[in-house]
């Protein structure tokens, strides 16, 4: 029962990417921003890939978000960071680690998502590929290939880019700017 949730969860989630992604084509999609605790949207995105996170013996470290306060689209930064880690638990090597930061600046904070997985090869640049198409994932998973063009795009909508370091075979590090909330 529990895996026919979690499948008919993630069946939502693609379809929901789907959804949005069409939206944002015909720019019907504007943000609307407003403060967000960053430790409780980070929390219920991963709870959605629990069980693939538990499969995978992977552990999943949040360090420093929870006094952080942004302010964004509740709805795309829950998209982007959907999609953030569940590519990281896609392409982590089992028994490995994921780690969810930030880096905090004067008037804005950097999220940091990093795996421990499989990384790029040298040169290859997936920001510039065609959005359709995914690689398969350290246990074979598949994907659509759509996620992060939709976190591309709904990251320009914030005024933000993501950024992408990678090791092969060591894994890859995303990251992206969100402004702070200011205090209440």
């Amino acid at each position: 029962v529990k895996k026919l949730s979690l499948a008919s969860k993630r069946a939502f989630f693609l379809m929901e990417n789907l959804l949005e992604w069409s939206i944002s084509e015909l720019n019907m999609t504007k943000p609307a921003p407003e403060r967000i605790e960053l430790v409780h949207i980070l929390q219920e995105s991963i709870d959605l890939f629990i069980l693939p996170i538990e499969e995978k013996g992977l552990t999943v470290e949040l360090n420093g978000v929870e006094q952080v306060v942004v302010r964004a689209d509740r709805r795309m930064l829950q998209t982007i960071l959907r999609n953030l880690i569940s590519n990281a638990v896609k392409y982590s090597f089992k028994h490995t680690s994921i780690r969810i930061g930030v880096k905090e600046e004067t008037d804005r904070v950097e999220i940091i998502v990093r795996d421990s997985g499989k990384g790029l090869s040298e040169g290859e640049d997936i920001l510039k590929k065609e959005f359709l198409k995914s690689e398969q994932g350290t246990a074979m998973e598949r994907g659509s290939g759509i996620g992060l063009y939709i976190v591309k795009e709904f990251l320009d909508k914030h005024h933000s880019t993501l950024a992408v370091e990678s090791i092969a075979g060591k894994g890859c590090a995303f990251s992206f700017h969100l402004p702070k909330a200011e205090q209440q």
